[in-house]
């Protein structure tokens, strides 16, 4: 089993049942206002429940976020921010990981192709290999081990950003 400075990994592995019901108890008792958005499979997930479909989840945008939108980068950007935060403050890594240096957020925005819970999956592989190498914060070069492990085997993106860039769409005039 996968361990962060003796942490194990699994912790939420088999928990899905344990998690939608705890959802949906918080969300009947109105504990917590609550936005559900992460991939736009999630939408499958969640319409199968006739207690989220109650919840106005039509109007919930499931989509990829748009590097092109401003407002869809500002928001992957915040996330990107936060993550790094995250990491450190949950105990993970020492120091906070950088991910708004260089071209860090376009390279990861690429790899998860615009879906911030598959950011979540490659930041959460770079912590690994940080740990790996007794790092104290993510670098560069686990977020390329990162990719290279788990976004491609797992489908998220067929390349890696991080090594040549980020392919970009040539438009062709006819």
């Amino acid at each position: 089993m996968r361990q962060i400075n003796g942490r194990k990994a699994k912790a939420l592995e088999g928990q899905g049942t344990d998690v939608t019901d705890a959802l949906k108890n918080m969300m009947i008792k109105g504990l917590v206002p609550m936005v559900l958005v992460g991939i736009p499979e999630a939408r499958a997930h969640l319409s199968v429940d006739h207690q989220f479909t109650n919840r106005e989840l039509d109007k919930v945008n499931f989509s990829p976020i748009r590097w092109s939108d401003d407002d869809d980068r500002e928001v992957f950007l915040e996330y990107c921010g936060s993550l790094g935060i995250l990491i450190k403050q949950r105990g993970l890594l020492p120091k906070t990981s950088h991910f708004l240096a260089d071209k860090i957020p376009y390279m990861l925005w690429a790899a998860s192709n615009g879906c911030i819970g598959l950011v979540s999956r490659i930041c959460e592989e770079a912590v690994f290999h940080a740990s790996q190498r007794d790092a104290r914060q993510v670098e560069l070069e686990d977020l390329i081990k990162a990719v290279d492990t788990r976004a491609i085997p797992n489908g998220y993106c067929s390349y890696n950003p991080f090594r040549g860039g980020v392919h970009e769409a040539v438009v062709v005039a006819a």
